[in-house]
This record gives structure tokens, C-alpha cells and sequence, in this order.
């Protein structure tokens, strides 16, 4: 109300537009003939067109045409009935209602359009009973129709009269018509009450041609009968004569909005007047003037809609910023600001004259030197001096600054060296030493009043785009790469000590209280306050970081333009600092604000070549956030109702919502958070209106949406829940059978793994027992009676040669190496240095029965613990055997050589045991050639020893045996390798 009603009385005492934004059929409105527009009980717009019926909704236009199941697409007239349902008249008289994003036509419509032949319906309302009233023009009266809405329930009424007739109904709600006759053009008018049908009639002087009734309150009813406008009140009546004079065609429409009545024409836009005592006062001037203006309506946000027959919609933000003029000369503009004076604003031209502009009137192409200039600059009272350039933009030789100061109420020109060929772009007043700084493009300059000659005091260092001197004479620049100064001659960057300084700064603003404002490009605006900095951004509030001007109005608002449109900063009652943002209305929202000026109590806003107006204070757009709805969710494509909560299957999984936020005064701009309990836990910023998330685990799910808008202000919550039912295999019973099944499994495989044990069991046992065998059969090897035999042999030889030294050596060798076979037979596994010490005792007894033919060297790695390596026993022995009396005892001569060799090999344990005896051919062809003395089993027991082994234990032990050739190809020995695991023993300290 408050919006409306301060923009009826800006219009009327400036006689302005207010700024526009006009939806057509290119923005998605099914046709620009519009009759009607009602706001529904949620804040959405509707529209009635010849089109088509539509739904607005801040982003898009909804339309219902016949198609969808409208009873006609050419709708006169909408309202809303208690249960949200949204009715809507035709024009040949059929009724439809939407609900639920439906469209449903009643079933009594054949009945009323039968019933009308040549009538129309002029009105309906639904009362507060589900009836529906309708007027009749053209008929014997009106009708109405029960719930049900069905031909049975269709009522006609004869009102038995010949002339106009308004029915009262509930409160203030009319409906009105014409019954035929012979004196259809009477005057007479007749007032019905819908319960006793009995009325009151009155006459008039008026000729009835096309009827409008609006109840006012207080049981007065305004009524139009095409021209003049009839005022009833109680039995009484009284016309209007003065808006005759308002009005010059037929009335389209009456609308009432508390004490205000909005009255459209037919090409003659719309007005609005107020009625005090019966009598009408004329309110704004006339709005969209040429047009017919159907209706108009209010949104939730105080922005006002007009709709018109010819060019769609038209709408003015609650912002009411009012288009005073266009400050282009010619297509040229000037590269001096506008100046404001105390009560206008000075606009300087590119052909060396100047527009003044007022709150009310315009005064343009004033020659700078006339005498009427100097009056008015004298009678403003402005404070001195007034600087200002003319000429034409970047032709810089036809620039000309020119400046005035008051002298014995006079505007005298001020240094007339300033009358040369440049333009001033910036200029600052020293009053305090009486000195005026002056910048054009490069340059800097300084009058005062003891030297009033134009002196240059230097180069500019960088582009600037404001200054102001401080109570010190200092000189501050804001300028392209942050913030300069200028004292005694020179010229200070202020950028390197603070971060906030090294931005674009594009105007500053210096207050008595000691604040400095600092309108940067990108990074919004910085408040310098006691040497600390405070930076405010689009977070804070503001329309863009990137911003151009600012102004300090008398409430201590600072006024920002932007490239995209204007924000304030104001103080709360914490002395916290709120922005807020406001919207230009049309098409110039996007548009960059290149000026902001206050002259006396109006804020100027400047807009490409467009200049406009505020009334100050402006009311703030507040802090209070726009509803947000769920239009539609559907799930796998099939849509729900958002107050049902569905129970889904595991396989419908993927959920798509679309929500929108009512604010139709920015434009779509709206900044949502959202999220999905069930899957998030964490919100989700937006601009978007849907959200969509495929392949969702079964499980409850709420999504939930908000607006998020200035100064990060969190709106109302909308939601909508669904559950998605787990999988029959989820289940508990499901899952009960499966661990019935599972067990049974498990039991199976219990008796299976047992029965496996007890088998692997078995057999180690067999392998134990055949290991065993093996082993004894291998002593037995080493004991064979032949090696007895030649050894008691040796040691009689030596007592027979009376050697007994040697028989004595001889016989305590072979006494321990029998003790030593027989020890070492009783383990698994035995230290390899007892394993190496049996060898040495088996090969020295075999090189003193050999008489030294051979040599033998045993190699250990020196890193390799063998007391703690561990060797089955008994194991590398017949390979040694093997080697001496199959490949060494062949030889002729004393030139044999074995070499054992042990070492560490890839965690494994190799021993190598090479000879350069006959090899294996030879050794063999003379087994074949001559009587054997003996045959040797140890070397295929020890094989069969590994293969029992690796199967015992698991193990990776492997046996090669490879025979040597010289160059020439003939044998030269063999070499046997044998890979056993390396086992270390564990000893216990």
C-alpha cells in the first residue's frame, strides 16, 4: 500500500514516467492482448489474455490454452475461490478452474452458453458458499451455479426490471449487468441484495454503454457507465463531472486499492483519483498514455502490473524510479561530469551550452556566458566555486573549462586563464589556504587566490578518476592502480602499504566524522575508519564489485552506482553497516550507472543517455526474503504431488525437482541453497531452479530449498520428502534366508574342510614316516659296509706298515664321523656347521685313503649365520661321495679338486658342489667296462629326500646337476646346486 501509494504521488507532482519493464509475446505471453491479471493467495501472477491464460512466476510464463482443458481461450476475468482453486470467465461465458497444475471446465458450461444466445457475462464472483454469481448484459437478469456445478445446479434469476442492476454480494463484492427491454438506454439503476432480492433503484442522467461497478466500502459502490462515473451511496447518488475531464473515452476498468481508485481508458492509459467525502480528488497524471490499460494488479513485493490491449504487460518496481529526460546533445556527450547544484542538476553540451535540470521543469541550451546563467547560479545559493567543461567528447582541442564564484549575490567567471582550449576533469577546493586543483587527462594544476594565475605543478603519474584534499592541503588521488598523493611538489603511490589501496579507485568520499569511502573496480567499496580497512562486496549486499560513483545523502546513506545498478549502505541501530540493492525497473537493470548526483532531497541517477529521478529517503527494500516453492518433482519422469509423500521401488531412482523464489523486482536473479537429506549433509549454493540426482540408494530422502539473499539472510524452507523402498533382497527376511542358506553352506564346508584336515593329516603322516625312512636309509648309505670295509681296510694297512700316527689319526676321524652321522640323524634339521663339520670329517678321512689325489675347499658366505641356519641333515654328503669316487678317483694323477661353496641367494640357501673330475659320461663307460666295487644309493635317496620334503613343507627346494666341458667340448667335471629355503633358527637370549 505504502508503494503505491508514494508512487501515485510521485507521478503527480513531477508529471514522470516511472521506469517500465514491458513482457511481451517475445518474453512467452501467449498474445499482447491482455484483459485482466490477478495476484493467487501464494504470490504468483496470473493473466487472462486472448490467448490463453498464463502463470508468472519471476522467471517464465506458464501457459494454459484450451489444449490443456481451458473451457475458451479468451479470458475476461480470473479470481481465486477459498480453496486455491483459480477460476476464470470467458468470453463466450464458459467457466474453467485450475488446481493442481490442471485445468478442469465445469460441466454446466453447454448449459450457460444455451442460456446466454446473445448475452455476455460482464462479471463473477465465488462466494464464500462454493456459489458462483454471474452478470448478464443483454438478458433478463443473471444466474448463479451450486457446488457441483452441473446443469441442475444452474439457477437462472429474473430480476423482473428494465435497465442496469448491481447485485451486492459479500462485503465490497458486486457483480452487475443489463436486462432488455424497451428502455435498455434508461437511466434507471437498480441495487439488489443476493439474499432477499430486493433493491433499491436510483436514476441518472448517464446513458449506460459499458458498465464497470466496484464496491468502495462503507456500502457505497462506484459505478461507470462507459463515460461518467456514479457514485452510490446508501440510497443516495452522486456523479463525477471532473473525471469527464480526466477521462476522455470509455472507462476499460475501475480498481480499487485502499483509498486510492486506479481508472483505465481506452487509449488513454490509466489514472488513479481519491474520493474524500463523495468527492473526487484527482490523483496522477495519466500513465501509459495512448494505450488502453485493461487492469492492473500489485505483486507481494509492492511492484504494480498494468495490462493493455496493445503491448502485453507493463511493470514498475515498488523501487518507483522515475525516467526524468534524456541528457544526450545531439548524439554528443561531454567528458565533464553533470554538476549538481543546491536545487538542480547542471548537464553542460557538446555546442558550448547547458541544460538545468528540476525537480519539475527542464531549462535547456542556456549559453555559458548569458546573464540568465549567472542568475540562476547566483540564486541556487550553491556553494563556490561551480566548475564545468563544454565541448565535444574526444576532441580534446574543443574543450573549454569554465568557473564561477559568487560576489555581492552575483555569479562572477572565475581566472579567466581558465577560458583556454582544455577540460577540466577533475578539481578540488583547498578553502582553508584558498587554492582550487585542477587535472585534465595528464596534467596537474593549482590557482589560488594570492597567485590567480593557472600554474602546472606536474605530470599525472597515472590515469586519475577522483581527488580531494584533506584538512593537511594534502592532495589524494584515486587513480588506476590505487590510491596517490600529492604534497610539496611530489607525487606518493599509497598502494605497497595496504592491499585495499592498490585497486582501481574510481570516486572517493571523505566525512566530517573522518570515514573515507573508496568506490574500487572489482572489489566493491572500502571503508577506511581510524587507519583500519573494511571491504563490502556483493556478499555485503551490493549489485556488483565493480563500481563507478557515490553519494552521502543527509541520512548518512552512502549511495553506490555499479555496473550493475544501485546499492546503499546504511547503518542499523548497531551501527553495523547493511547494503542494499535496488532495482531500476526495464530494461536498464543491467545497465551501468555512470553518475549519481543529490541536489537538495532528489537522487539523480544518470544511465547511458537516460536521467532519473528518487525522491529521497528511499524506502529500504528491506531484509525480508521472497517465498520459494516446489512447482513439480518427479520421480523415473512420473510426477507427484508435493504434499504426497511417496513410497517408491528400489529400481525408481532418479529424482528431478523444479522450485522457483517469488520475486518478480529481481528479475530471476534469485541465489538458492538446497540440499538432500538422506545423500547430502552439506547445502548447496545456486541460481538454478531444478536439481536432478540419478541412481539414488534406497532410504528416506527430504530435499530442501531456500533463498539465499542479501547480506546472506536465509528465507523459508520448502520441501518435499520420498522414500525409496530397499530391494526384495534387502529385506529382513530375505536376509534371514540367506543366513539360513549361508550356514547350511557353511556347515557343508566345515565338514568338508575336516574331512580335508584329517587327509592332508594322513598324509603328512605317511610323508613323516616315509622321511624317516628315507633318512635311515641314508645313514645306512653312509654307513655302507664297502666305506667300512676300505676304511678298517686303511687303518690295517697303516698298523701294518707300522704307521701307527696315521692309523691312530685315522681311527679317531672315523670314530667321530660315525658319532657325528648317528647325532645328527636324530633332528629334522641341524645347524649347517655341524653340517659342514660332518663333511670335513668324511672328506679328510677320504683324502688320506686317496693318499692326497685330490684337494678340497670349503667356501661359506661370511654374512651367513650358520649357527643359526638350519640344513636337513645328512644332505649334501652323497653329492661330495659322488663327486670323489665317480669323478676324482678316476683321475691319474693328484690334480683333482672340489670345491663346495654355501651362500645367501634371494632368501634362499645354495650349495654348490663342483668337481674337475671325469664328468658323468666317462664315469658312467666305466661302470659298463669294468667290475663295480660300489654302487652308490645316496644320491637317488637324497633326491627322493627333496621331493618328500617340498611336499611336506610347502617348500620351493630344488636339485641341478649340469656337467662341465672345456673349450674344446670334453669333460671337465661336474657341478651340482642345490636350492634349499633358508632357515633361520630363533635363539632365545
Amino acid at each position: 500500500m505504502f508503494a503505491v501509494s508514494l508512487l501515485c504521488f510521485s507521478i503527480y507532482l513531477r508529471a514522470q514516467q516511472p521506469v517500465f519493464r514491458n513482457y511481451t509475446s517475445k518474453d512467452g505471453l501467449p498474445s499482447n492482448e491482455v484483459y485482466c491479471v490477478l495476484k493467487d493467495s501464494k504470490g504468483f501472477l496470473w493473466f487472462g489474455t486472448d490467448g490463453g491464460v498464463s502463470r508468472f512466476d519471476g522467471y517464465n510464463f506458464r501457459n494454459y490454452t484450451s489444449v490443456e482443458g481451458l473451457a475458451d481461450n479468451t479470458i475476461f476475468g480470473m479470481q481465486e475461490d477459498k480453496h486455491g482453486r483459480i477460476w476464470f470467465r470467458s468470453f463466450s461465458g464458459r467457466l474453467s478452474y485450475w488446481a493442481n497444475d490442471s485445468i478442469y471446465s465445469i460441466r454446466a458450461n453447454d448449459s450457460i452458453v444455451s442460456y446466454l444466445g446473445n448475452s455476455l457475462v460482464t462479471s463473477f464472483y465465488i462466494d464464500s458458499g462454493d456459489t458462483i454469481w454471474c452478470g448478464l448484459r443483454a438478458s433478463l437478469g443473471c444466474f448463479k451455479i451450486l457446488p457441483g456445478y452441473t446443469e441442475k445446479e444452474l439457477k437462472y434469476i429474473n430480476l423482473n426490471i428494465k435497465g442496469t442492476y448491481i447485485m451486492r454480494l459479500e462485503g465490497d463484492h458486486v457483480i452487475c449487468g443489463n436486462v432488455l427491454g424497451k428502455n435498455i438506454e434508461t437511466p434507471w439503476y437498480f441495487m439488489f441484495n443476493r439474499e432477499k432480492l430486493t433493491g433499491q433503484s436510483f436514476q441518472s442522467t448517464s446513458r449506460i454503454k459499458n458498465l464497470r461497478a466496484a464496491g468502495i466500502g462503507e456500502g457505497r459502490v462506484l459505478i461507470t457507465n462507459g463515460r461518467n462515473i456514479v457514485l452510490w451511496s446508501g440510497s443516495s447518488t452522486f456523479e463525477l463531472p471532473e473525471l469527464q475531464k480526466l477521462v476522455r473515452t470509455e472507462v476499460s476498468f475501475i480498481k480499487q486499492e485502499g483509498t486510492q481508485f486506479w481508472i483505465g481508458s481506452y487509449g488513454s492509459g490509466v489514472r488513479s483519483v481519491s474520493i474524500v467525502k463523495d468527492k473526487m480528488i484527482a490523483g496522477s497524471a495519466a500513465l501509459l498514455n495512448g494505450l488502453t490499460v485493461t487492469d492492473l494488479g500489485w505483486d507481494n513485493e509492492g511492484g504494480t502490473w498494468f495490462t493493455t490491449l496493445e503491448q502485453g504487460i507493463y511493470y514498475a518496481s515498488a523501487d518507483h524510479f522515475m525516467i526524468k529526460t534524456s541528457v544526450a546533445d545531439s548524439g554528443q556527450f561531454t567528458r565533464m561530469k553533470l554538476t549538481a547544484l543546491r536545487n538542480c542538476l547542471l548537464s553542460s553540451q557538446a555546442n558550448g551550452k547547458v541544460n538545468l535540470y528540476y525537480p519539475d521543469s527542464t531549462l535547456r541550451n542556456i549559453p555559458v556566458e548569458s546573464p540568465k546563467l549567472r542568475a540562476v547560479l547566483a540564486a541556487e545559493g550553491t556553494p563556490f566555486p561551480i566548475i564545468f567543461n563544454t565541448g565535444k567528447e574526444f576532441i580534446h582541442n574543443q574543450f573549454q573549462a569554465h568557473a564561477f564564484f559568487r560576489s555581492g549575490g552575483q555569479a562572477i567567471p572565475l581566472f579567466d586563464t581558465l577560458k583556454n582550449r582544455m577540460s577540466v576533469d577533475w578539481f578540488g577546493l583547498d578553502s582553508l589556504r584558498g587554492k582550487i586543483f585542477f587535472t585534465d587527462r595528464f596534467r596537474l594544476y593549482v590557482l589560488s587566490e594570492k597567485e590567480p594565475t593557472l600554474r602546472f605543478l606536474g605530470t599525472l603519474p597515472v590515469r586519475v578518476y577522483s581527488i580531494y584534499i584533506d584538512k593537511a592541503g594534502i592532495l589524494w588521488m584515486g587513480t588506476l592502480n590505487g590510491l596517490w598523493s600529492f604534497s610539496e611538489g611530489k607525487f606518493t603511490y599509497h598502494g605497497s602499504e595496504n592491499p585495499f589501496m592498490s585497486y582501481r579507485i574510481n570516486d572517493m568520499i571523505t566525512t566530517k566524522d573522518g570515514l573515507c569511502w573508496f568506490a574500487t573496480l572489482g572489489n566493491g567499496v572500502i571503508l577506511k575508519k581510524d587507519g583500519k580497512f573494511t571491504k563490502f562486496t556483493m556478499k555485503d549486499g551490493l549489485s556488483s564489485n565493480n563500481c563507478e560513483c557515490m553519494v552521502l545523502d543527509k541520512q548518512n546513506t552512502l549511495w553506490i552506482g555499479t555496473k550493475n545498478g544501485l546499492s546503499s549502505l546504511r547503518q542499523d541501530g548497531s551501527g553495523k553497516w547493511i547494503g542494499n540493492k535496488y532495482s531500476l525497473g526495464g530494461d536498464l537493470l543491467s545497465q551501468k550507472i555512470s553518475e549519481l548526483k543529490l541536489c537538495g532531497s532528489d537522487l539523480w541517477i544518470r544511465v547511458e543517455n537516460l536521467l532519473l529521478t528518487h525522491h529521497l529517503p528511499m524506502q529500504s527494500p528491506g531484509i525480508q526474503q521472497p517465498p520459494v516453492f516446489i512447482t513439480s518433482f518427479s520421480i523415473n519422469n512420473k510426477s507427484y504431488r508435493t504434499e504426497v509423500v511417496p513410497q517408491l521401488d528400489y529400481n525408481e531412482n532418479s529424482f528431478r525437482v523444479q522450485y522457483v523464489g517469488l520475486s518478480y523486482r529481481s528479475f530471476g536473479k534469485l541465489t538458492y541453497e538446497y540440499k538432500l537429506d538422506g545423500l547430502d549433509t552439506a547445502w548447496h549454493l545456486s541460481q538454478n531452479t531444478s536439481m536432478f540426482v540419478a541412481f539414488l540408494a534406497p532410504g528416506n530422502y527430504t530435499f530442501r530449498v531456500r533463498i539465499v539473499g542479501e547480506n546472506n539472510i536465509r528465507g523459508e524452507t520448502a520441501e518435499v520428502r520420498f522414500v525409496i523402498k530397499k530391494p526384495f533382497w534387502d529385506t529382513w527376511l530375505f536376509r534371514a534366508l540367506i543366513l539360513s542358506l549361508f550356514a547350511g553352506i557353511i556347515l557343508v564346508t566345515v565338514r568338508i574342510l575336516i574331512r580335508s584336515i584329517r587327509r592332508k593329516d594322513e598324509r603328512k603322516s605317511a610323508l613323516s614316516l616315509q622321511i624317516a625312512g628315507l633318512e635311515m636309509k641314508a645313514i645306512r648309505a653312509q654307513m655302507n659296509p664297502h666305506f667300512i670295509f676300505n676304511a678298517i681296510n686303511s687303518i690295517q694297512n697303516h698298523i701294518l706298515k707300522n704307521d701307527s700316527r696315521t692309523a691312530q689319526d685315522y681311527l679317531a676321524k672315523f670314530a667321530r664321523l660315525i658319532r657325528s652321522v648317528l647325532e645328527n640323524s636324530k633332528s629334522e634339521n641341524i645347524p649347517l656347521v655341524q653340517e659342514i663339520e660332518t663333511l670335513q670329517l668324511y672328506i679328510e678321512l677320504e683324502q688320506m685313503r686317496a693318499h692326497g689325489r685330490f684337494t678340497c675347499r670349503i667356501e661359506v658366505e661370511p654374512a651367513l649365520p650358520v649357527y643359526e641356519v638350519l640344513i636337513p641333515p645328512l644332505l649334501l654328503q652323497p653329492f661330495v661321495e659322488n663327486a670323489i669316487l665317480h669323478g676324482l678317483w678316476p683321475l691319474q694323477d693328484a690334480s683333482g679338486v672340489i670345491e663346495i661353496r654355501i651362500r645367501k641367494r634371494n632368501e634362499m640357501l645354495e650349495c654348490v658342489i663342483e668337481d674337475n673330475g671325469v664328468g658323468r659320461k666317462a664315469s658312467l663307460w666305466m661302470k659298463k667296462h669294468t667290475e663295480a666295487t660300489h654302487k652308490s644309493m645316496g644320491l637317488s635317496l637324497t633326491e627322493e629326500r627333496i621331493k618328500a620334503l617340498n611336499t611336506f613343507n610347502n617348500s620351493v627346494a630344488n636339485l641341478t646337476i649340469e656337467d662341465k666341458v672345456d673349450t674344446n667340448g670334453k669333460p671337465c667335471g661336474t657341478l651340482v646346486t642345490l636350492l634349499l629355503p633358508l632357515i633361520i633358527a630363533k635363539v632365545h637370549q
